[in-house]
């Protein structure tokens, strides 16, 4: 059976999906300061996600809500449809109820508003490794 990033004892796998380069990129640095021993992948857009969980599955999805064609929500309702034990985290730089809401009807275990991302990403990192059924959303 398949671990998750709530499993602490094995290697962890994260996909970074956000269509803003440098973004992407100052994400993947930061926390592969944090997790060295993790695999970082990034993608651009929600279609090379979906293409990239072919590959390697992850153990946990960063995705923003606003991507070029297939949006964020959209694409973690198919992310979660096709392989349940993945946890994603939708980023967005507009908190809304109805992102929340959205976000929560997709399945994504987590919302962050992208200004707070080094603030809230790693207590909520903390908490899904706790308790893997939790929704932080």
């Amino acid at each position: 059976m398949r671990s998750n990033v709530m499993n602490a004892d094995t290697q962890k796998s994260l996909l970074i999906v956000e269509d803003h380069a440098p973004l992407r990129r100052a994400l993947r640095d930061w926390l592969l300061l944090e997790f060295p021993s993790w695999t970082i992948r990034e993608s651009g857009s929600a279609e090379e996600a979906l293409a990239a969980m072919n590959t390697r599955l992850p153990d946990l999805v960063l995705m923003d809500i606003a991507l070029p064609l297939m949006d964020g929500v959209t694409a973690t309702m198919e992310i979660r449809k096709q392989h349940p034990g993945v946890a994603c985290v939708i980023m967005t730089m507009y908190d809304s109820p109805e992102y929340r809401s959205a976000a929560q009807a997709a399945g994504a275990k987590g919302f962050i508003n992208k200004l707070h991302v080094q603030a809230e990403l790693l207590p909520l990192i903390a908490q899904l490794r706790l308790d893997p059924e939790s929704t932080l959303v």
